[in-house]
């Protein structure tokens, strides 16, 4: 049996750390990769947008994760967050925030 304590890696989220953008609805994106026990459950991906669930799709071939605001966000700054969880409950976590102008 091998003992399995290493997280999933979150990488590459978008809309990046003080990132600009004027799009209303921006897409949030983010890769993730677990090398050990895996992704395997829905529920252990999730992503937040101030504060909100968002529903997330995944592309497990592409390890991508995505999702989109189904209302248009405000001007301002807005705080994305990604959590995942592997089969294991190793949890990573990841918070950016980012301004719409």
């Amino acid at each position: 049996l091998l003992i399995d304590d290493v997280p999933p890696q979150i990488r590459g989220l978008r809309p990046a750390q003080n990132q600009v953008v004027s799009e209303r609805q921006p897409k949030v994106l983010a890769t993730i990769r677990d090398v050990s026990s895996g992704i395997w459950r829905e529920e252990d991906i999730e992503i937040r947008l101030n504060g909100k669930k968002l529903i997330v799709e995944f592309d497990p071939e592409e390890d991508l994760i995505f999702a989109k605001p189904r209302k248009p966000l405000a001007v301002g700054r807005h705080q994305v967050e990604v959590v995942v969880r592997d089969i294991c409950g190793n949890e990573a976590r990841q918070i950016h925030a980012f301004v719409i102008k």
